[in-house]
C-alpha cells in the first residue's frame, strides 16, 4: 500500500519522534518495538526478519531522560480524557510540541 500522509494536524509534525516515543514506552514495559518491513521507512525501530523476532529484545534507555520528557509532556497539560484532542486542538502549541518531539528524537537508546 501507500502511506498514509501527515494530515494538516499539529499534534502530527514528526513521525519520527512519534516512533521514537512509543519505542522507549515500550521498551518501559518490557517490549521491543521492530519494523519488519524492507522498504523505506520513517520510523527509528530497528529492523528484523520475522524469522528472528524472537530474538528482538526491548532498546536500552537512560530511565531518568525519559521520565524528564514524560514529564514535559505531563507539563503541557495536553491530555484529553475522552482522546479526542481534535476538538481542542486551538489550545496546543506547534512549537512547544515540536520541542518534544526533538526530545524524543534526541533521548539515548542502545
Amino acid at each position: 500500500g501507500t502511506p498514509d500522509p501527515l494530515r494538516d494536524d499539529v499534534t502530527l509534525q514528526s513521525l519520527e519522534a512519534k516512533s521514537a516515543r512509543l519505542q522507549l514506552v515500550a521498551a518501559a514495559q518490557g517490549c521491543a518495538c521492530v519494523n519488519i518491513s524492507e522498504d523505506e521507512s520513517r520510523l527509528v525501530f530497528p529492523r528484523a526478519r520475522l524469522e528472528a523476532l524472537t530474538e528482538m529484545n526491548p532498546v536500552e534507555f537512560d530511565q531518568d531522560t525519559f521520565e524528564a520528557i514524560k514529564a514535559r509532556e505531563h507539563a503541557l497539560g495536553y491530555f484529553v480524557d475522552s482522546g479526542r484532542y481534535w476538538e481542542c486542538v486551538d489550545r496546543f502549541d506547534a512549537e512547544a510540541l515540536a520541542e518534544i518531539d526533538a526530545l524524543w528524537l534526541d533521548a539515548p537508546v542502545r
